[in-house]
């Protein structure tokens, strides 16, 4: 270390860049693909892919493309007091597809998915009603340059998968009609969960 920053161990050559370069354009090349590729044997395809997933260059996950599916995107910055507790109440959300800490004045991002905007910004209004939550600011995701694969929290019906500690059946969007409800109730009245 040094000036208290860790140094970055990037050591890759024009063939490990090139097989990188190959999976990104499609994952489900076969090592023998790549190998007639990059000009390398395949058990030398396979041991670079292997190195390549232990240094964190390759990682594999599987998420849905939300646009593709007609899903709505959003992203909502909050600025919180107490983050761990905030976080500790939304993360289990199945709404909630990534949470991003930061240092500044607004230190969460929290990106979400719904079938239908209004559900979105209910389950926005419940962050934002949170007790530690100071100001936040709320953008609709319009589109992505590049492409986004989420993970998704598939749930299962009545466990409870998060902390806000409210049934939609006491929920004043649910009743009113701009909210679907919890994938995990069994008021959900959408169909992805």
């Amino acid at each position: 270390m040094k000036n208290g920053l860790r140094s970055v161990d990037i050591n890759l050559d024009e063939k490990d860049k090139k097989i990188i370069f190959l999976l990104q354009e499609n994952p489900f090349l076969s090592q023998n693909e790549i190998s007639e590729k990059v000009n390398l044997s395949q058990p030398a395809v396979g041991a670079r892919i292997k190195k390549l997933r232990k240094k964190g260059f390759l990682s594999y996950a599987v998420g849905i493309n939300p646009k593709k599916i007609g899903l709505h995107f959003a992203k909502l910055d909050i600025e919180t007091d107490d983050r761990e507790h905030l976080l500790s109440s939304i993360k289990k959300c199945p709404y909630v597809m990534n949470i991003i800490s930061m240092d500044g004045r607004r230190n969460l991002s929290i990106f979400l998915v719904s079938e239908d905007f209004s559900t979105l910004e209910s389950v926005t209004s419940r962050f934002i009603e949170h007790n530690s939550v100071e100001n936040a600011h709320f953008n609709i995701i319009l589109k992505s340059e590049q492409k986004i694969i989420l993970p998704i929290q598939l749930v299962e019906k009545n466990k409870s998968p998060c902390n806000m500690g409210m049934r939609c059946e006491e929920c004043r969007h649910y009743e009113n009609g701009k909210c679907i409800g919890c994938p995990s109730s069994p008021c959900y009245k959408g169909k992805l969960w």
